[in-house]
């Protein structure tokens, strides 16, 4: 930029975010597919490190919750996937509350295929 340039440089992470997010849903579905139960839920907190700026104080102390209720299961691999389980669904519903996931178009002339 040149000096006495009064231009503002303004950088929106919004893309950056939504691609990492993205990746990372994919990374938990293989890893839950394959039954990799740990490395789904480091997925799945990872997740929670890319919502977690927008969270409210409810979604985070229900978070937090779910590393008791998944420490309680990790000796009981049917429990710990019912666990993971949960807490996927809830990120997700966290991620659609914050219009970072699916939005649901009501007039879909424009949208791009």
């Amino acid at each position: 930029m040149e000096e006495g340039n009064n231009e503002k440089v303004i950088f929106n992470s919004t893309g950056a975010i939504l691609e990492r997010i993205g990746k990372l849903w994919e990374d938990a579905h293989s890893h839950s597919r394959r039954g990799e139960l740990i490395k789904w839920n480091w997925t799945l907190d990872r997740v929670w490190t890319e919502l977690v700026a927008e969270a409210n104080s409810d979604e985070e102390i229900d978070f937090k919750k779910f590393a008791a209720q998944i420490g309680n299961a990790t000796k009981n691999p049917i429990k710990l996937y019912n666990e993971l389980m949960k807490k996927e669904v809830f990120l997700r519903k966290v991620e659609k509350r914050q219009g970072k996931g699916a939005k649901i178009a009501e007039d879909t002339t424009n949208i791009t295929r």
